[in-house]
């Protein structure tokens, strides 16, 4: 009888390549995910600047110069300013708040790191180029 302690080496190596090959699997997976969650954060986040402008619109009959207006007059509020400023339990529409938006450099990032494309005569806002191709990108991995 042969008395064996521990694995042989192919044995090891074995292992160690199938614990690799599931790692990129799930990595690869979860990097789809965080796309996916970041896209629709960025739609709701365009959604909420998209009232607040039209919000400001009704409120001054005309569309803000740019977006930074919007957080100086407190139209839109980042999710740390609002919480430091007790503003969530007095939230009203006038305040709406962002949830993964930024706002640097006195421009409005997108959660991808792209600042928004904002026309101040028609009042519109758009993704910019980088982002729809992260869109696209996206859009064609879910289709394979």
């Amino acid at each position: 009888m042969i008395n064996r302690k521990g694995f042989s080496p192919y044995e090891t190596v074995i292992v160690i390549c199938v614990i690799a090959v599931l790692i990129t699997i799930f990595y690869r997976y979860y990097n789809l995910l965080e796309t996916k969650s970041l896209y629709t954060t960025a739609k709701i986040d365009m959604q909420t600047i998209k009232l607040n402008i039209d919000l400001y619109r009704a409120y001054n009959s005309k569309y803000p110069d740019n977006l930074s207006v919007l957080k100086s007059e407190k139209y839109l509020l980042q999710k740390e300013t609002a919480i430091q400023t007790d503003v969530v339990r007095e939230l009203s529409p006038d305040n709406l708040i962002l949830a993964r938006s930024t706002f640097e450099n006195g421009r409005l990032v997108d959660p991808f790191g792209n600042p928004y494309i904002y026309d101040n005569k028609t009042g519109k806002i758009a993704f910019s180029a980088k982002t729809k191709n992260v869109i696209k990108k996206l859009k064609e991995e879910k289709e394979k």
